[in-house]
């Protein structure tokens, strides 16, 4: 027992299912080995538990059906015996559901397995006494029931109905003739035991057998099955049902069905009335249930697949009237805060003429608003505003106009809050956040420049300061002081945000993608004077997660073991499940990488300011001020790296966007798109840095192209800078690996191009706004500064890591390697001088910036933005904004904000200076 119990804290289920098969021979009499032989099996197979990507044996599919059919035995046999006082074996829903799960096993074999292997498997032979339950009350639970109406929500949604048990004719069809007649059998004892006594007795009272029910049901059922879910579905509404589950399980069955059978039409359409009687019912009785009404646009939705369209129509007939239907929903429920919500997925899928015909109508109801001050019409209008954003952009022009609107919307109703406490999101608060997306909107469009960044920033401070607590416009604020530069600021709020336990795998993201170009700024010192105080390095923030990642894989698998101590085996498959999504985590390969590229910053930076002849406080600490401090492990690094490529084509994606505020989540234009440091990060980006740095770190792995490599969008995820980094490591890796002086010349010319380059780009930026044409300034955010050097400098500690490796230890150089360590040596020579020249052009923009704040405080009529940017005016100057915020306050704000972007700029420029000090 000890053995299985280490075996499943390790996940070796192979090896966990051969024990408790040998458990079950020296004890056939005891269910609980066979229950721990089954279970192994069934998290074997393809399944969430494994992303659906589990090798499927069909030995094991025929031995768990021998196993399940061996359990059946041996609880009829328990059932049986005289003077038992425990409860019989399958009422217990743990051992009724691994049942089920073999059954679904068998049932999901898909065509393409080798069905010649699959032996043995028969319809199941047991006794009907079986499944009855054996306490009276469960009897007369399965009785015809005298009072439905009085029956719980959750009893209508567990229950499938409430009359006797249906006979065969009644039960849930699924043979079908392409199928092989083992899993034809298999899904007929499945539904089989599902509506037995003991079945319909287990979904009333476990809602989660009633909701696998419901699913294999929709999945497996051929089309007299589909009608008989369909005729269940229509019951359970009819009773009075406003479960979700019930209406969408009753879409789906109609959408399935209408792809088997054309004259499913009528059904549908039925359908569709049924859901408006019981909405116009509710109407009656003044019930504020939207599930009907919502439904019913579900139900469209559905319908909108390509497989059910005729060729000259985009969408079937049946969903024709899309937008009328949205239109109605937002009449009535308008009011409801989550409104927008409920509708969100579904506008996606309008056409172009229901899009146009749907925002005529919804201007029309806003010109026709009458305005009132109160909470329930502030509710409506803010979900107006945020249906038509979805639906249609705005005009290229029109963006700074649409935001001065909202604002002032916003400050006409702020006063519906003054008797809010402090930490309760204010009524306006939508309008705020709306007019920011607007600036946001365009800020790379042709009307548009890094000016309205600035402006959406401002305005969701002000947002701040009446809502503290407004997590949108935290995170928002967030992504927002990133793009500009703001790196003290964006720390404190991304400190502030309190991301604790799984949310360092959901909304981690916000602040710690690509955080390495941030690598110079520590924590701001007033969020350290908190009573938990934040930790003093940057690279302790993306610690926590790290340490996150590490104890919650080591308590799950403690926990599963408690589960199968407890026999608590549904529980097992949800932390299996659990364990593998944090196993696989995007998110926690992202943060790997960016805390080895940390790692070997902090690793290069440190050792350049011991040797350095000069005594500058760079921000590198000693080991005696962070004790604790995360150090360069050669070991560790390489485990992770070839851990990421090794994982990085079957990455899964647990990361929130949806606290950032976004109109058109959909969409490449939206507001998570636009505040991002580059293009979202996914698995191809993940394989691009962790090859990069491998060709350097672990010279000695032998890589392989990306199978994709080839493909002119591959670089996709990556930002110009990530797709020069990754060609520079190449040619960095060949130059170390050759010994032919001609090719050691032409890499060690390409690797100081490299540099040049970034020299040029930064030239570029350093010239005044006037020598440039507005299109090549208007369109670079501050961060843009900060990307090119951070690239040029995470380069260089390549370079410098891979030299220390080479020329130490080829101080005695034989022939073959004495014309590389040459090369090496002048190669290094030439990095410098072109680090040289990326000093003085830092040098010549901090002296800028120092100019223009100068002139800045001298002019009060004019306000500069930082980093070669054009003038920025007062967002309100053409159409004032009463009450919010004065120019000077603008002014004072731009100033605050330049300060701090210089601050990070000379983070920047410090270690550039150490760089150079230690070549002297």
């Amino acid at each position: 027992m000890d053995t299985f119990l280490s075996l499943a804290q390790l996940g070796k289920l192979k090896d966990q299912q051969q024990i408790a098969l040998k458990l079950h021979k020296a004890f056939p009499d005891e269910p609980l080995y066979l229950n721990w032989a089954l279970l192994p099996m069934i998290l074997q197979a393809p399944n969430r538990c494994n992303g659906h990507t589990g090798t499927r044996s069909p030995i094991s599919v025929s031995i768990a059906h021998r196993c399940l059919q061996t359990l059946l035995d041996q609880s009829l046999k328990l059932k049986n015996q005289p003077h038992t006082s425990n409860q019989p074996e399958l009422e217990d829903p743990n051992n009724f559901w691994i049942v089920l799960k073999v059954l679904e096993m068998v049932g999901n074999s898909l065509p393409e397995d080798d069905h010649s292997k699959i032996l043995g498997i028969r319809k199941l032979n047991y006794s009907e006494s079986l499944f009855q339950p054996s306490s009276i009350s469960d009897q007369l639970r399965n009785g015809p029931s005298t009072a439905p109406c009085q029956a719980s929500t959750i009893s209508q949604l567990a229950s499938l109905d409430l009359e006797p048990s249906p006979t065969a004719s009644g039960q849930i069809d699924s043979r079908r003739p392409e199928l092989p007649e083992y899993i034809s059998l298999a899904r007929e004892d499945y539904f089989k035991i599902f509506d037995s006594s003991l079945g319909r007795t287990m979904r009333f009272k476990h809602l989660n057998l009633e909701l696998m029910w419901r699913q294999r049901a929709v999945e497996w059922a051929n089309a007299t099955g589909l009608k008989e879910l369909i005729d269940r579905m229509k019951k359970q509404l009819e009773s009075d049902d406003h479960n979700w589950s019930t209406m969408t399980t009753l879409n789906q069955a109609s959408s399935n069905l209408l792809r088997i059978e054309e004259s499913a039409v009528d059904q549908y359409n039925l359908i569709d009335n049924l859901y408006l009687e019981l909405h116009t019912k509710q109407l009656v009785q003044k019930s504020s249930e939207r599930g009907y009404a919502l439904a019913r646009v579900d139900l469209r939705c559905r319908v909108r697949d390509p497989s059910l369209s005729e060729p000259k129509d985009n969408f079937h007939p049946l969903s024709a009237n899309l937008d009328q239907v949205v239109l109605s929903y937002y009449d009535q429920f308008g009011d409801k805060t989550c409104c927008f919500d409920d509708l969100s997925p579904y506008l996606k899928l309008l056409t172009t003429v229901e899009t146009q015909k749907l925002g005529v109508a919804l201007d029309k109801a806003y010109e026709a608003a009458i305005d009132q001050s109160c909470e329930t019409f502030l509710r409506k209008q803010i979900n107006l505003e945020r249906i038509r954003r979805s639906i249609a952009l705005l005009p290229g022009n029109k963006h700074v106009s649409e935001a001065v609107r909202l604002m002032r919307r916003y400050l006409k109703y702020l006063p519906l809050g003054n008797d809010l406490p402090t930490t309760t999101h204010q009524p306006a608060d939508g309008m705020a956040i709306l007019a920011a997306q607007a600036l946001i909107q365009d800020w790379e469009g042709p009307h548009g420049s890094v000016a309205n960044l600035y402006a959406a920033a401002y305005i969701l401070e002000e947002c701040l300061t009446k809502s503290p607590q407004q997590y949108q416009a935290h995170s928002l604020l967030i992504r927002l002081y990133r793009l500009l530069g703001n790196l003290p600021r964006s720390l404190t709020l991304f400190y502030k945000f309190g991301i604790k336990h799984i949310q360092h795998d959901t909304l981690s993201h916000l602040g710690l993608d690509r955080c390495s170009i941030f690598y110079t700024h520590d924590i701001p010192s007033d969020s350290e004077k908190e009573e938990q105080g934040p930790p003093a390095r940057f690279l302790d923030l993306i610690e926590y997660p790290a340490s996150f990642y590490e104890y919650i894989e080591s308590d799950t698998s403690t926990w599963i073991n408690n589960c199968y101590m407890s026999q608590n085996y549904i529980k097992v498959e949800d932390l299996t499940f659990f364990k593998h999504q944090i196993n696989y985590s995007l998110q926690r390969k992202i943060l790997r990488i960016e805390r080895i590229r940390l790692l070997l910053l902090d690793k290069i930076s440190s050792s350049l300011s011991n040797t350095s002849k000069q005594n500058r406080p760079v921000r590198v600490t000693s080991d005696s001020d962070h004790e604790n401090a995360s150090t360069w492990d050669a070991d560790e690094v390489e485990m992770n790296l070839l851990e990421v490529m090794q994982d990085c084509h079957s990455t899964i994606d647990n990361r929130d966007f949806t606290v950032i505020p976004d109109c058109r989540p959909w969409s490449t234009s939206g507001t998570c798109h636009q505040t991002s440091l580059g293009p979202i990060l996914g698995n191809r980006w993940l394989w691009t840095m962790s090859t990069s740095y491998a060709r350097i770190v672990t010279p000695h792995l032998e890589l392989l192209d990306h199978p994709s490599l080839s493909q002119p969008d591959f670089f996709s995820e990556c930002t110009s800078f990530e797709v020069d980094l990754f060609q520079y490591c190449k040619t960095l890796s060949t130059l170390l690996k050759s010994t032919q002086a001609n090719l050691l010349e032409s890499e060690a010319q390409n690797v100081v191009e490299f540099f040049e380059r970034r020299n040029r780009e930064l030239e570029a930026l350093n010239k005044a706004p006037t020598d440039l044409p507005l299109s090549d300034t208007k369109k670079v955010p501050p961060s843009q500064v900060l990307a090119i050097i951070h690239c040029a400098y995470e380069s260089f500690c390549l370079f410098e890591f891979a030299y220390r490796q080479h020329v130490p230890a080829s101080s005695l150089p034989s022939r073959s390697n004495k014309v590389q360590v040459k090369t090496l040596k002048a190669t290094k020579t030439k990095i410098l001088s072109k680090l040289k020249t990326l000093d003085a052009l830092i040098q010549t923009l901090l002296d800028e910036m120092d100019r223009r704040l100068e002139v800045d405080n001298k002019n009060a009529s004019e306000t500069v933005c930082v980093f070669a940017s054009p003038q920025l005016p007062f967002p309100w100057r053409e159409e004032p904004v009463q009450d919010h915020g004065t120019e000077e306050q603008w002014r004072d704000s731009l100033l605050k904000m330049c300060q701090q972007q210089r601050g990070t700029l000379v983070g920047w420029h410090m270690l550039i200076k150490a760089v150079i000090a230690s070549s002297i």
